[in-house]
């Protein structure tokens, strides 16, 4: 017997990674143009220059730190039988609230 999933929406869950895949280099590209706005507001602070440049790269680090617990919950989840997205969906046949 295989472990491999079936999934009813393929085409869904492939859209789903390709837009969590983009929100990395999305949240560059919509910080990047705040930049020097966000340098003149905050300009008094100490190292305002280091600060501001972290911004950029925050977004980064939450993913780094985050993905291993997330991963951890949701396998623990599914292993309980228990998905948010099937919990959630109108189409499921699992009934809300019952994890």
């Amino acid at each position: 017997m295989s472990d491999e999933t079936t999934l009813s929406r393929p085409r869904l869950a492939q859209g789903t990674l390709l837009l969590a895949s983009m929100l990395t280099i999305m949240a560059g590209a919509t910080i990047s143009p705040a930049l020097p706005a966000i340098q003149r507001e905050f300009a008094n602070a100490p190292n305002a220059g280091v600060l501001v440049g972290l911004v950029l790269t925050m977004h980064g680090l939450f993913i780094a730190v985050g993905s291993p617990s997330s991963g951890h919950l949701q396998t623990d989840t599914a292993a309980a039988g228990c998905s948010w997205f099937r919990r959630c969906s109108t189409h499921s046949p699992v009934a809300r609230g019952s994890c």
